[in-house]
């Protein structure tokens, strides 16, 4: 039986590595209200967020939906939105599941 992406405990274990990942790029303090701007990323260091993250999940991240259209600031992006981005991606990432046969 597949173990959803959306338990509980494998949301806080994505939004705790994504803060550590956060963290590990330099910026301390964050938590998931904390904006990109108010962590001090700007528009290079949050694409490099990006890429941190991909790799740490081994997920695709579209860098528009995680940071915002080229008419936002992408800056003002909080770490909750980004957490929820990587885990639609985990979820559609994951392998589909054959049902156990209960007969």
């Amino acid at each position: 039986m597949e173990t959803p992406t959306n338990t509980p405990e494998s949301r806080a274990e994505i939004a705790d590595n994504a803060i550590a990942v956060v963290t590990e790029e330099g910026f301390d303090q964050a938590h998931p209200d904390s904006t990109l701007a108010s962590l001090g990323f700007d528009s290079l260091s949050a694409i490099d967020l990006v890429c941190a993250l991909e790799e740490k999940f081994d997920v695709q991240l579209p860098s528009e939906q995680v940071l915002g259209s080229a008419s936002e600031h992408r800056t003002g992006v909080t770490v909750a939105q980004i957490i929820s981005c990587i885990e639609e991606a985990v979820r559609e990432a994951a392998p589909a599941t054959v049902p156990e046969d209960v007969s």
